[in-house]
């Protein structure tokens, strides 16, 4: 860093030494830089020498500068071939470069204009064009372009940047211009490499032939297959031609030859020093024989805040630093001790202090908490020794340089008199007694520091005294403190992923739900737009737009006849709940409201062996989204993550913002921007690893981020311009199904659809009987659009097609959006196989029914909710079905449907709570009267069988769906009036 600081201001020392000394005394100096082996210095080195060149003319730059440059062609970075490539066009357009080395130069880069890399390609291709600034016409038909021609496909009229770019030849294949540089890495007995060690294509050299020839103008088709070769030679080739050369290059491979010879020799040469250095050497400490020890801090949060707080002091800026030194001192503490509070060693000859400055040194003890007074009453004379009692903050109290010359010190001191004495003064310095009282303090001497640090070491297990190490591991301590854990903690074992386990013990195989109603939750009085299950089970939340979140115990749902929420915590008054998520592994939760507002939340859960005690209920920080809109913003879709260094919260906003928000300070990280044209974020999902974001719109689009580099990678479009409502990573960790993506939303109403993001394609798809998409299914149905090679007003043609074939998309937003189809994919291991898992999804509709779809048996298929309409409709039908290559549809059919495969099975009956149904019988002999085509059920028995059926499901559109694992199998679906069903 130092060096290529250096370099930004060499061409002011050549105008500093003169022409001559300037080539004797910087030159040989810079000429040492390119033995280094940091790209950057050399980048920089070529950045300022094109300065150097102008200072020392024409003689200084052919013999010193000149055949560093094309030495530095050779190079194995290719920043460094670009950034010589850009130097050398620099002075050609200067007119530095003389007629004969002109046309030597075009020779040796025109090569480099095949180069895989772009920057080298455009960078040669741009001296070439700079080269020809002071060249004729002529000159240029004749000198100049028999030296490019061979790397032409078409001539040239003219010779300009844009046009020799589309008139090159296509550049050598990447992946062979690597192999063949490991092939001269490693050559041993080959002899197809012995022509490029004695080449001096790259090297510089005068030549007065005229006209100049190219160096690759006898390199014709056949010219590798003249090439002399042995054995390993002829290995190698076939290599570079599985690797893809073809014959065209060939060509390029032997005009790049000497350059892959010098850059393999370097690369050796390079690597051979790195492993030679001293310094790239692993320490053994056990050959030292040092024993590390183990250092294990204490988790106290207490001790965390006051040592985070102690660091805030003592790190001040370089600002705060300036100010210090340039003015007055604003604490005067210092500037008040006296020597009167110090008892005198020779009252002989003590000298008189003015009394209204005085005050000793024990009145001010909380002012300098450093200073400790000696037993002697004597303070140290040592600089050092000073540092050691005062502190860090005691010495920066000391009177700055500035102040005293400004005379701020002795502004409030009486002049000296001055007058004249006869006798003689006469001083004593008592270090011996200094050295003592130092060494036996008294009593009354306890020093405050030892204390301190004793305090501080409290929180760790270190029994030394070095000051470097007690500041370095109270570093550590602030830095690794797990303060999210500590604050929104304690942290819980999350579910572990196994068998369900179902409310009767005789049942086998992978847990299905029976239908059966266990409970119905009322407590709320408007739409709930959201259902969280706690990470352990032991309770759920739900958000409603009344403005409350509630706290449901899960063990409670099957004992209880009244179901009653433990807790229940309001927003602000005409506030709705707009999201909600847990602090991930915590009983904290992260609610937003529509006034922009953010809290979270704390429930203090404790378990015992029979019950479950819940404390209060604390708020532990809330603040307003930080916005530039002036539009009204809040969150619609929130997921919180623990990583390594920080404890993020993201946030999807109505304005189509993602933000990244730090926990611990509430500091937004960075954020996002979803096109508008795209419309607004609905819901959102991250990988795994937290490397990626996939965001679904009210238009039916789908926006890939990459979290790392903050960028959006891609866009797709739904096969319908509808809300994409939800998306959820594939439960399943296969290696296949990794980045597999369950969405919600963007296809038929209803339908449920598990796609692939590496490659985009749709793998599965989940169809009810009452979707409104075609009857005929179709491949196309099941495609994404990539947006990114479509215009804007394709995508606005695409929309308001969609709205005119559907209404009631016109009305779409992100709080309600219409057709909502609320998911939950879960997974759950196999008895039999616990390696294997059983992957299911749990979904909701507009028509206010709620189904069980396994993924892999359609036996287990089936309504969980609302399965009957009409006293004459019968159970639905599951069949599977393949599109093209990769989908498969799993439909649900009702039992009358025509061309019902012979392979669809009836999906289990399910059984209805026997206190709202009354006798199964009537019920099955009304079922088995529509069967047999028998006589129609009377006016009574419709309305009774519709009276029972009211009560077992939803009356409105289901809004959310979660399972329970804990104590049992359960489902939850919440709906637009406000009600929570318990299903098992």
């Amino acid at each position: 860093a130092v060096k290529r600081a250096f370099l930004s201001s060499v061409p002011s020392l050549c105008v500093f030494f003169g022409d001559e000394r300037a080539s004797d005394i910087i030159l040989t100096h810079l000429n040492t830089y390119l033995n280094d082996t940091d790209w950057m210095l050399k980048c920089a080195f070529f950045k300022a020498i094109v300065g150097v060149a102008i200072y020392i003319g024409g003689a200084g730059l052919e013999d010193f500068i000149l055949p560093l440059m094309i030495q530095a062609l050779a190079d194995p970075q290719d920043f460094v071939v670009e950034q010589a490539l850009r130097s050398m066009a620099s002075m050609a357009e200067l007119g530095l470069l003389q007629r004969s080395k002109t046309w030597e130069l075009i020779d040796v880069v025109a090569r480099f204009e095949l180069h895989p890399n772009v920057w080298i390609k455009e960078a040669a291709v741009h001296f070439v064009c700079a080269a020809t600034t002071y060249l004729s016409v002529a000159d240029v038909r004749i000198l100049v372009t028999p030296l490019i021609q061979p790397y032409l496909k078409v001539p040239l009229s003219t010779l300009s940047e844009s046009e020799l770019l589309d008139a090159l030849r296509k550049p050598l294949p990447k992946g062979v211009l690597d192999l063949a540089l490991e092939w001269a890495k490693r050559v041993d007995r080959g002899i197809f490499w012995k022509s490029a060690r004695e080449s001096k294509q790259l090297s510089y050299h005068t030549t007065t032939r005229m006209p100049p020839t190219s160096s690759v103008a006898d390199l014709g088709p056949r010219a590798l297959a003249r090439t002399p070769k042995n054995d390993e030679d002829e290995q190698w080739l076939g290599r570079l031609r599985n690797a893809g050369m073809t014959q065209e290059d060939e060509m390029k491979i032997l005009a790049f030859r000497e350059y892959l010879w010098r850059a393999a020799q370097r690369m050796k040469k390079e690597s051979r020093t790195d492993q030679d250095s001293l310094f790239e050497d692993v320490i053994s400490l056990t050959r030292l024989d040092v024993t590390p020890q183990t250092i294990i801090f204490d988790n106290d949060v207490q001790a965390y805040q006051e040592r985070a707080k102690d660091q805030d002091l003592s790190e001040r800026s370089i600002a705060e630093a300036l100010e210090e030194a340039a003015g007055p001192q604003k604490d005067q503490s210092f500037k008040r001790l006296s020597l009167t509070g110090i008892p005198d060693r020779d009252t002989a000859g003590g000298l008189a202090v003015p009394s209204e400055t005085s005050q000793p040194i024990d009145a001010q003890p909380r002012r300098l908490s450093g200073v400790r007074k000696q037993a002697s009453g004597s303070l140290s004379s040592s600089p050092s020794s000073a540092v050691g009692l005062l502190g860090e903050r005691g010495a920066r109290s000391k009177p700055s340089a500035a102040g005293l010359i400004s005379g701020s010190e002795t502004r409030n001191k009486a002049l000296p008199a001055v007058a004249t004495a006869d006798a003689t003064a006469a001083g004593k310095l008592d270090t011996p007694h200094v050295r003592s009282a130092r060494n036996s303090p008294g009593p009354q001497s306890r020093p405050r520091v030892p204390e301190r640090a004793r305090s501080r070491r409290a929180v760790h297990n270190y029994a030394g005294n070095d000051p470097t190490v007690l500041k370095l591991l109270d570093a550590v301590y602030v830095d690794s403190f797990p303060v999210d854990a500590a604050e929104f903690g304690p942290m819980i074992q999350p579910f572990k992923r196994g068998h369900i386990a179902s409310s009767s013990n005789n049942v086998s195989g992978p847990w299905h739900p029976q239908g059966r109603l266990l409970a119905v939750l009322g407590e709320h009085t408007a739409k709930i737009s959201r259902i969280a299950v706690a990470p352990d089970h032991a309770f759920f939340l739900t958000a409603s737009d009344d403005g409350t979140v509630k706290v449901w115990d899960s063990s409670r749902l099957e004992r209880n006849v009244t179901h009653r929420s433990r807790h229940t915590y309001k927003l602000a008054p005409g506030t709705k709940a707009t999201s909600l998520c847990f602090v991930e592994n915590t009983h904290t939760f992260v609610c937003t409201g529509s006034d922009g507002m953010i809290y979270v939340v704390k429930i203090d859960v404790a378990e015992s062996a029979n019950t479950t005690k819940y404390g209060k209920i604390r708020l532990l920080r809330d603040w307003q989204m930080p916005t530039s809109s002036p539009g009204k913003e809040y969150a619609v879709w929130s997921e919180h993550y623990r990583g390594d260094t920080a404890s993020t919260l993201v946030l999807a906003t109505n304005l189509g913002r993602i933000l990244s928000i730090d926990l611990r300070s509430t500091l937004v990280m960075f954020e996002l921007h979803v096109q508008p044209q795209h419309g607004s974020p609905v819901s959102f999902c991250m990988g795994r690893k937290r490397d990626w974001l996939l965001v679904g719109t009210t238009r039916g689009i789908l926006e890939l981020w990459d979290l790392r580099f903050r960028v959006r990678l891609k866009s797709w479009a739904m096969p319908s311009a509808v809300p994409v409502t939800r998306l959820q990573l594939y439960p399943a960790r296969g290696s296949k199904k990794r980045d597999r993506v369950c969405i919600s939303g963007g296809t038929a109403a209803g339908e449920l659809t598990v796609w692939s993001i590496e490659k985009g394609i749709c793998y599965e798809a989940y169809r009810p009987m009452n979707s409104k998409g075609a009857e005929r299914m179709t491949s196309r149905g099941y495609e994404l659009k990539n947006l990114d090679d479509e215009r804007a007003d394709g995508q606005l043609s695409r929309v308001a097609g969609s709205v005119a074939a559907d209404p009631s998309l016109s009305g779409a937003t992100t709080s309600m959006p219409p057709n909502l189809t609320p998911m939950y994919f879960g997974a759950q291991q196999e008895e039999t196989d616990k390696d294997d898992s059983n992957v299911f999804a749990v979904s909701g509709g507009p028509d206010g029914r709620v189904r069980f779809w396994d993924c892999d048996h359609l036996q287990g298929c089936r309504m969980i909710s609302g399965e009957k309409t009409t006293p004459d409709e019968q159970l639905p039908k599951y069949t599977y079905s393949v599109l093209g290559l990769d989908t498969r549809v799993l439909s649900e059919k009702s039992s009358d449907a025509e061309g019902m495969a012979e392979s669809a099975i009836e999906s289990n009956k399910i059984a209805s709570n026997a206190a709202a149904t009354g006798p199964a019988s009537a019920k099955r002999s009304i079922s088995g009267a529509a069967k047999s085509g028998g006589p129609k059920p009377s006016r009574y028995d419709a309305i009774r069988l519709s009276a029972q059926n009211l009560l077992d499901g939803h009356l409105d559109t289901v809004t959310d769906v979660a399972v329970l694992e804990r104590p049992f199998g359960m489902v939850l679906s919440a709906d637009r009036a406000g009600q929570v069903f318990v299903h098992q």
